[in-house]
């Protein structure tokens, strides 16, 4: 793992997540589309070619999907000749597809971030960043007229990394403060498109 951010799996292990829900994810977009390029499957999964290459290999061997032929995508020029195939599910493959979605999750999308791997990024984000000084604060909100109190109550949400509950009449400066307690906050935090825990 690297600081703020997870390393790109290069096989299917380095996942961490059930090698049957990636099967499943993966059988299951082909069925909503009929025909992907391994591109196009990078792209919906969110995960390059090699980690899932071991699953469409077995899926071809048990007839579930087929290759039919190169893509003639000019995107695609330059890229390894698995990667511009078309690939297509089969009848069996559509309906082990349908016998997937009853039992596991029926979420489709970029494969899942396993719960641990998601704890670590997020601590790795956060640990990082130092507490927000006096100063930085009264220069992020310098040319904004507020009381010390509410200047000092700010600071003490940020320094706890705690929530704060900003509320008053329309035009009072709300949105201004909260735009510049982001711009104190640093770099976003990167939030996966969804979470692995347990079966699901």
């Amino acid at each position: 793992m690297v600081t703020g951010a997870i390393e790109a799996p290069k096989r299917l292990e380095d996942l961490h997540v059930r090698r049957d829900l990636v099967a499943s994810l993966l059988l299951r977009t082909l069925a909503f589309a009929d025909q992907l390029t391994g591109a196009a499957l990078e792209q919906r999964l969110g995960l390059p070619f090699e980690t899932f290459s071991p699953l469409i290999d077995e899926f071809e061997k048990n007839q579930l999907m087929d290759t039919r032929g190169v893509s003639n995508d000019p995107g695609l020029e330059g890229r390894p000749y698995p990667v511009k195939m078309n690939y297509a599910i089969s009848g069996a493959g559509r309906q082990r597809a349908a016998e997937m979605s009853a039992v596991q999750t029926r979420y489709l999308g970029p494969c899942p971030v396993n719960f641990k791997d998601y704890l670590a990024l997020i601590r790795s984000q956060v640990s990082g960043k130092s507490p927000v000084t006096d100063a930085q604060l009264k220069k992020a909100l310098g040319e904004l007229e507020l009381e010390q109190h509410v200047i000092d109550q700010i600071g003490g949400a940020m320094v706890s990394r705690a929530s704060l509950f900003i509320f008053g009449a329309p035009g009072n400066g709300k949105s201004t403060i909260t735009e510049r307690m982001a711009l104190l906050m640093g770099a976003p935090i990167e939030i996966p498109h969804a979470v692995a825990i347990g079966d699901e």
